[in-house]
C-alpha cells in the first residue's frame, strides 16, 4: 500500500518557480536556494513540467492524425462506391 503525499507546494508556486528557472539566466542552485526548495526538488519540478508538454503535445498530434485518417476513410469510401458505379455503368 503507498502512501498519497499531499504536495507542500501549491501548482502556482511551482508554476511560478518554472517560470523564473526558465526566464532566469541564473543556476537552478542559485533560484532553487532562493525559493527555499532543494535544486534537485526545482529540476524534478522542471523534468516533470517537460514530460507532461511532451504528454500533450502526442495528444494533439494523435487527435490531428485520428481525424485525418478517418477523412481519408470515408475518401477511400466515396472513391470505391464511384469505381463500381462507373465499372457497372461501362460494363
Amino acid at each position: 500500500m503507498t502512501k498519497s503525499r499531499k504536495s507542500r507546494y501549491s501548482k502556482q508556486f511551482k508554476s511560478e518557480a518554472l517560470q523564473l528557472l526558465q526566464k532566469s539566466e541564473r543556476p537552478s542552485a542559485e533560484i532553487a536556494k532562493e525559493l527555499g526548495v532543494t535544486e534537485q526538488t526545482l529540476n524534478a519540478w522542471a523534468a516533470e513540467s517537460l514530460r507532461q508538454k511532451k504528454n500533450k503535445d502526442s495528444d494533439t498530434e494523435y487527435q490531428k492524425l485520428k481525424k485525418e485518417h478517418e477523412l481519408l476513410k470515408k475518401e477511400h469510401e466515396i472513391l470505391a462506391k464511384a469505381l463500381a458505379f462507373f465499372a457497372k455503368k461501362n460494363a
